[in-house]
Formats: C-alpha cells, structure tokens, sequence
C-alpha cells in the first residue's frame, strides 16, 4: 500500500470514522472499508488487512480478514500454534465481497502476531524466497536468553535476505495477553 493510502486507513481505523460501522465488529469494519475504498477510486490499488478486538471481559478474540496473511496465536508448548484467517477477499477489488468474524478463546500469556507479507516473503541471495511456512517455523523457537522474538525476527530475516537492509517493508505486531 503506498504511504498516503496506509495514514488514510490508519485515520479511519483510530477515528472510527465509518460512518454506521459498528468497530466491535470485524466483519463490519472490513465491509465498510471495501464499499469505501474501491479500487478504481485508489488508482486500481487494493489492500489486505486483519482487524481483531479482543473483549477482556470475556478473553474472546473476534477477528476478520481479506487478503491478509493469518494472525498467529502462540502459547506454551503444550498448546498447538493456532493460524487465525477468514479467508476474505482483498479489499477493493470486488463491490460484492462479503467477509464474516470468526472468535476463539484467549489465554493468559498466549501471544498474537499480525504480520505483512514482507515479514516472510525475502529473497535470499542465492536461494529460493522464504515463504509463510519458514516464518511460522521461527515463531515457534524460543526466543534467545535475554532477547526478544521480534528481536529474533529480524535478525532471521536479515540472515535470510544476506543483508541489513530488505526488500520489501517487514511489520510484526506482538501483543502478549
């Protein structure tokens, strides 16, 4: 997405400024957001996004997606990684385009990472790209003494790219509950 269009979504999203959208509900905001950002009014450009609302009353997660590589949720190592995606279309591209919540129960000290396709599609320098797979791969590992797993991250895909500086942007949100 280039820049002007990312700080026009991040505005709606922090203002709720969709008109008649409930930003509880997932599905909603991903319907609205695809009925007001079609892609002949963007320069034929569309987008991805996973939009979750975690309720603390409750620790349910409510999550919708389109086009948007899964979430992840982790927790100890007797709890089975859990890919969260509904499977929705990208956003603008089709008018028509229904996308719908799916929920699941949180917890305490599970993790959730929301990831950009640059977090894992890096060209190595003489081998083949690093796919979905490699990354959930990485997730799974513990984190280094006295380190991070963003931290840790970073240093995978610098590694893999076999240099600093990547391609394309890498944005991991981490939230711990």
């Amino acid at each position: 997405i280039p820049p002007a269009r990312k700080v026009a979504l991040a505005v709606v999203l922090r203002t709720q400024s969709l008109q008649g959208t409930d930003f509880s509900n997932p599905a909603a905001v991903l319907n609205q957001l695809n009925y007001v950002f079609p892609m002949e009014r963007q320069n034929n450009l569309l987008f991805t996004l996973w939009y979750g609302v975690f309720d603390r009353g409750t620790w349910e997660l409510t999550y919708a997606s389109g086009g948007h590589p899964p979430a992840v949720l982790l927790g100890d190592r007797a709890t089975p990684m859990q890919k969260l995606s509904t499977g929705g279309r990208v956003l603008g591209c089709d008018p028509a385009a229904a996308y719908r919540n799916e929920s699941c129960k949180i917890a305490h000290g599970q993790r959730l990472y929301v990831f950009s396709d640059g977090a894992y599609e890096i060209a190595g320098p003489a081998g083949p790209t690093a796919q979905l797979s490699d990354l959930l791969q990485q997730l799974e590992l513990p984190v280094a003494a006295g380190g991070s797993k963003l931290d840790d991250l970073v240093r995978w895909a610098q590694a893999t790219r076999g240099q600093l500086a990547l391609e394309d942007d890498m944005s991991i949100l981490e939230v711990e509950f």
